[in-house]
């Protein structure tokens, strides 16, 4: 039993016990508060970083690497402190460095010049327990050459840093400051070891006998010792002493050596005034006057610090930087000869800073002679252009000479290159490409043609490649030159000829008399590129019409003498004649044909060429409405792409045997383009095919990323190879993509693999191609560059041309490394992102928003490097039509901007068509507003634009009341079109779909005064929701070729005697809970439908 009191003793002890732990708790508290020493955080004592280099990159960015060496310790980014001396910059980078790696980075200043910075420092970032970011400390410095440094070490009381200024306080009398301490003077006074004297006082004397670098503060340093102590406890760490070798306590010690990049002044580690760099380097410069190394015998140092094995059958031209060759060049070579010999000295000295001399005679002192093309030298070796074709060339080494050669035949004009000696030969009005096109291919400040034979200049492009050049884009900035310190070639006898003959690009602008000065300030380097690509000229194959090999009927049918003489060659459309601006032929006009015929043999008789063009005019609209046996012609049948095969190729097959059965031209050919809407072969022509006809295939490669597009040009090809007795046929391609103001506008297009591709399987059956290719007019004076992606897609061409199987993914690689250096893994992510989709960015918003987050990461990594700069090509052209996420506008006009969002912000209107839309992923938000048009359209999405995808048009109030278009919203070839919320009153139709793809038409209000508020052509699947349909005078809904459609919730009514919905030609439609009303005829009508599903539709009639 509990006596009483014991609770109480009880209770005092627990009471006591309790105030004891809660004092132990308050002191340990305390004690953890006053000393931080003792609580567990992070430490970056480990982590070693150092600046092995720092590079100007441009005014406002240094190129710095970093290396991370062994050592324990994880950071989420880095701090790097920039100053001038009076401005200082904090830059983050949120980059972690495994151990043992070296990263790159590029530090991009606000006010900063690059050219003046003093000093970097860097400090890991790092995440303590709690989750708190902690800078750490600094783990380097960088001090720019030039510079000196004000650092002291940590401690220091006495002593002078790299800018003599005064560490610490110094030290006081019978002191002496030895390596930044103060250490009492145990010498009597007037004697010093090591030979040294001092004064003995404080703030002035000398010192010598082992004095380092500032150390002093007002008397001897010496060796700062007295002959040893038994009571001497100093060590390295208590002296603070990092490096070098000291006497302590008597003794020699070694303290330590520096890590890269510093150096040892008074046994502390100071940043070096120069840092050495030998990363990566085994011989050559450190960049502070000292070596990285030198190569053993037989090899040589190459200007990256490499060693290179010395080809014992190498003959060096250059060689260490020294010159050991001369270039020879006879003194009757024709121009483009001359032109190679400089380049190839220009890019010689580019890449060694060794200038060859160029000569017309050997030089006996030099080693090795360099032969650019025919010469007497090359004769007395017996070396010529003899195998080479189509521009080709041999290279041939001897022991003391290389011989770059090819055909260099100046391309002379044969025939007259004026109208009036034109006209007097002929006795015609006929046009002539060569007197108004062929100027395009010279170039006056050069004196050259594009015509003229290039075999010896392809040479010296190809020895050159050999060496690390790339031509990769027009100018500077696209253009790769290697530094070396050595260049020889090896033992070589080879013929190059190209796989494709004919490569013939046209280029808006880059024509050979495009390439000016005053439309180019880098003109020089835009030329070599220009003649890099290694093309010919299709003039050196063909005649053609209006510029190119194409259209060559303009020749009899252009000039205003025959329009107005002969009539009947000109087509009847529509009831009018068609020889104005942009005249159309009459196929059947045997006048014509004879005509046509004369033409051709003139061409033949006249000039050089081998074939004559004879293609109809552009934009070919078929049989005149005067003859109804070529109208019998036209066939629709096979589609429109052969509907008008049969009516031109018998015209273009009749030329042709009117040629081949005249003995005069026996092997003269001519040649027609298979296009839409002749693509593919007749079936039904009067005679055989003539065994003189060529074909030129029209196509766009880049549609080949559709395999079923490729497929249909593999069998088209196949199919004219078959029926041709010529077994010839050309291809002629459109690199036009990024053109200004359609819709491939802003969207970056690669395709690597399906060039190579397909020039893999036209080198055995097509004889060459011709290629259009856009990129900007300088007077533009446009702020983005349309070639920026093309100009890839023509670099790889321009190699495949040469050599079909060349392996496109390590052109690929090498390209990524070269062109984007820091972000070469964000381009290849970026570029094999372009090639799976650029197709599908027409259709898919995302694709586009993927590709600027991409470019825009990989600019992060680049900064405004050259690399940089690259990048912003791209995103400039990816910007050209973008005009941002959201945009407000309060008038009539075109929406171009893919991904935005347009907001109306007032009512508009238009007396035509108020917005046109011409892009992908376009929103337009009325907001309410009312949009007004006259005879045209409020909104529209129109026939000749395809790609208008994932449309979204709501809170529209659209008032149309044109009567002869008078639509609300008409909208062809699109799909994933959304319309909702909105009120739509027209005199004509108020929504129009045609060739839509899973539209939704939702919760509209729609009035239609004369026709149809809703209808349908040719479209699939998608909904019909919750609208309310009226029309005054037609049907309330109308379905036509619609399938798989989901019709639900809808009012349709005609306030006519016409039906509340009809179906025509409809298949697999659900059509439920709708209410049709009709107050004269049927409320729903279905003609010609099947496999319908009609369920609780309500059907009101009078």
């Amino acid at each position: 039993m509990q006596k009483k009191g014991e609770l109480s003793r009880l209770t005092v002890n627990l009471l006591i016990g309790f105030l004891i732990i809660l004092l132990c708790i308050i002191i340990w508290i305390i004690v953890k508060g006053e000393n931080p020493n003792t609580q567990e955080v992070f430490s970056d004592e480990n982590i070693d970083l150092k600046i092995l280099q720092v590079k100007k990159i441009n005014d406002n960015t240094l190129g710095l690497t970093l290396k991370r060496n062994s050592g324990e310790g994880e950071f989420v980014g880095l701090s790097f402190a920039v100053t001038d001396g009076n401005i200082t910059e904090v830059i983050r980078v949120n980059n972690s460095i495994p151990e043992n790696q070296t990263w790159n980075f590029y530090l991009n200043f606000i006010s900063l010049n690059a050219s003046k910075i003093e000093k970097i420092s860097v400090t890991p970032i790092y995440v303590n327990e709690e989750g708190v970011e902690v800078i750490g400390n600094v783990k380097d410095e960088y001090i720019a050459p030039g510079t000196c440094s004000n650092y002291c070490p940590p401690g220091a009381q006495c002593g002078f840093n790299a800018c003599s200024n005064r560490c610490g306080k110094g030290c006081s009398s019978g002191y002496l400051c030895v390596d930044y301490k103060c250490v009492k003077d145990k010498k009597p006074s007037g004697s010093s070891s090591g030979g040294g004297s001092s004064s003995g006082s404080s703030g002035g004397g000398s010192s010598s006998g082992g004095s380092s670098g500032g150390g002093s503060d007002g008397g001897s340093s010496g060796d700062g010792s007295s002959g040893g102590s038994p009571s001497c406890n100093d060590t390295c760490a208590s002296l603070v002493k990092q490096c070098g070798t000291h006497i302590i306590c008597g003794e020699s010690v070694n303290c330590g050596n520096c890590s890269t990049g510093y150096v040892c002044s008074l046994g502390l580690c100071i940043p070096n005034v120069c840092t050495p760099n030998c990363v990566g380097k085994n011989c050559g410069s450190d960049g502070c006057g000292g070596s990285c190394g030198t190569c053993s015998t037989g090899y040589t140092c190459q200007i990256n610090g490499t060693c290179l094995k010395d080809d014992v059958n190498l003959r060096y031209i250059v060689k260490n930087g020294v010159g050991y060759a001369d270039i020879i060049v006879a003194s009757n070579a024709p121009n483009i000869v001359k032109l190679a010999a400089d380049y190839f000295q220009i890019y010689i000295y580019n890449m060694t800073g060794v200038r060859l001399p160029i000569s017309n005679s050997v030089n006996q002192s030099k080693d090795y002679h360099i032969y650019i093309g025919r010469s007497s030298y090359t004769d007395n070796l017996g070396i010529n252009s003899q195998g080479c074709e189509n521009d080709g060339f041999k290279m041939v080494s001897g022991a003391n000479y290389l011989a770059l050669i090819g055909d260099d035949a100046p391309f002379i004009l044969s025939g007259p290159d004026n109208y009036p000696e034109w006209d007097s030969l002929t006795g015609k009005k006929w046009a002539n490409d060569y007197i108004d096109y062929y100027g395009k291919q010279y170039n006056g400040l050069k004196d050259i043609w594009m015509t003229d034979g290039k075999g010896s200049l392809n040479a010296v492009f190809e020895f050159l490649y050999n060496q690390g050049i790339r031509w990769y884009a027009p100018g500077e900035i696209g253009t790769i030159i290697p530094e070396k310190s050595s260049i020889g070639f090896g033992d070589m006898n080879v013929l190059i000829n190209p796989d494709v003959p004919m490569r013939s690009m046209f280029h808006y602008y880059f024509e050979l008399a495009h390439i000016q000065p005053y439309l180019y300030p880098d003109y020089e380097n835009v030329l070599q590129w220009r003649l890099s690509l290694r093309n010919n000229n299709f003039f050196e194959f063909m005649s053609g019409g209006g510029g190119g090999p194409a259209h060559g009927i303009l020749a009899v049918i252009s000039r205003n003498e025959q329009k107005t003489q002969h009539p009947e060659y000109y087509a009847i459309l529509d009831g009018v004649r068609m020889n104005g601006d942009n005249p159309v032929p009459d196929l059947c006009s045997q006048g014509l044909l004879q005509e046509n015929v004369e033409y051709v043999k003139a061409m033949f008789d006249l000039y050089n060429g081998s074939i004559v063009n004879v293609m109809p005019t552009d934009g070919f609209r078929g049989p005149s409405e005067s003859s109804a046996e070529c109208l019998a012609m036209e066939d629709d049948s096979r589609g429109f792409e052969s509907a008008l095969s049969e009516y031109t190729w018998e015209y273009v097959n009749n030329v042709a045997w009117e040629v081949y059965n005249d003995p005069k031209y026996s092997g003269k050919k001519i040649i027609n383009a298979a296009y839409p809407p002749y693509l593919f072969p007749p079936r039904n022509l009067s005679k055989p095919v003539a065994p003189n006809l060529v074909v030129m295939i029209t196509r766009w490669r880049s549609d080949f990323a559709s395999e079923q597009e490729r497929q249909k040009y593999l069998d088209l090809k196949n199919q004219w190879l078959d029926i041709l007795p010529s077994k010839e046929i050309y291809t002629y391609d459109y690199y036009l993509h990024n053109r200004p103001d359609t819709f491939t506008q802003g969207i970056p297009s690669y395709f690597p693999h399906i060039i190579v591709e397909d020039l893999d399987d036209l080198k055995s059956n097509s004889k060459g191609e011709f290629m259009e290719v856009y990129s900007n007019w300088p007077l533009d004076n446009r702020e983005w560059d349309t070639f920026a992606a093309t100009s890839f897609n023509v670099y790889v061409t321009a190699r495949a041309y040469w050599d079909t199987n060349l392996d496109v993914d390590a052109l690929l690689e090498e390209y990524y490394t070269l062109y984007y250096g820091p972000a070469s893994s964000q381009m290849k992510a970026f570029v094999e992102y372009s090639e799976d989709n650029y197709i599908r960015a027409l259709e898919d918003p995302t694709v586009l928003r993927t590709m600027r987050s991409m470019l825009a990461s990989a600019k992060s990594v680049a900064g405004d490097t050259i690399y940089g700069q690259r990048i912003d090509l791209l995103i400039g052209l990816m910007n050209s039509d973008f005009e941002g996420d959201e945009v407000n506008i309060n008038s009539c006009r075109t929406l171009d901007s893919p991904t935005t969002t347009y907001k109306l912000t007032s009512d508009v209107s238009s007396t035509g068509t108020c917005f046109n839309i011409n892009h992908v992923g376009i929103t337009l938000d009325c907001q309410g507003h009312t949009i007004t048009s006259g005879d045209g359209r409020g909104i529209a999405e129109l026939y000749w634009y395809t790609n208008g995808n994932a449309l979204t048009i709501k809170n529209c109030n659209i008032v149309s009341t044109g009567s002869t278009i008078g639509r609300g919203i008409e909208i062809h070839y699109a799909n994933d079109v959304k319309i909702e919320n909105s009120n739509i009153t027209a005199a004509n139709t108020g929504i129009w779909l045609v060739n839509n793809g899973n539209p939704n038409i939702t919760n509209n209000r729609i009035i239609s005064s004369s026709s149809t508020p809703l209808s349908t052509q040719t479209v699939y699947g998608g909904y019909i929701h919750k609208n309310n349909l009226t029309s005054n005078s037609d049907w309330g809904m109308y379905l036509y070729d619609t399938h798989n459609m989901n019709v639900t919730f809808n009012n349709a009514s005609s306030n006519s005697n016409r039906y509340g919905a009809v179906l025509m030609k409809s298949t697999q439609n659900t059509i439920t809970d709708n209410r049709f009303i009709s107050n004269g005829g049927r409320g729903l009508w279905e003609y010609e439908c099947s496999g319908n599903v009609l369920l609780r539709n309500e059907i009101i009639l009078p």
